[in-house]
């Protein structure tokens, strides 16, 4: 005679629930050592409770980015000589940042004379003031009125601001 399908169904349960036993408790030991590894540690820390009093000094070494040859000769200048110097060494950056800008400039496409211009502060589009640091153009607003397209954004504002004007009911515009 042949056994029932609830009793073919509850053997295969009993089978899996049986092979997955070992590896639960694998498991279940790996679980308890991690959880026996942290009440050791929190037993550790809870015992050395916290330090009192300033913490130690820590020794600093001075660094500096001047050798010892190059402080003695600032230090034999004189003020004047130092004055000179400094002008110097700006003159010299101002040229390589003028330099850098003129690069910069004729990367985008711009003639060797209008580069000039542009770099020196004299030309109607991008001056002095309109570069980065690094020398590059930076980049503009049609509000700002040195953008070529200024003009145009103006117009445009000025019918947009209107059509909105003409949007407003009467209680709107009586409360502006």
């Amino acid at each position: 005679m042949k056994e029932p399908i609830d009793f073919d169904i509850n053997r295969m349960a009993q089978f899996g629930i049986a092979a997955m036993l070992p590896g639960m408790q694998h498991m279940l030991d790996q679980m308890q050592a991690v959880v026996d590894r942290y009440r050791e540690l929190l037993g550790q820390v809870q015992m050395a409770g916290p330090k009192r009093g300033r913490p130690a000094k820590r020794e600093t070494a001075v660094v500096s980015s001047h050798s010892e040859g190059q402080k003695a000769w600032w230090n034999s200048l004189t003020p004047e000589a130092r004055t000179a110097e400094n002008e110097r060494r700006a003159t010299k950056r101002a040229k390589t940042m003028r330099k850098n800008a003129a690069a910069a400039f004729a990367a985008a496409g711009a003639s060797a004379g209008a580069v000039i211009r542009q770099v020196r502060g004299t030309d109607a589009g991008i001056s002095a003031t309109g570069l980065t640091l690094r020398g590059t153009p930076k980049k503009r607003h049609p509000r700002d009125p040195a953008h070529p397209d200024h003009a145009a954004w103006v117009v445009r504002m000025a019918a947009g601001k209107a059509a909105a004007q003409a949007a407003r009911n009467g209680h709107q515009q009586a409360a502006r």
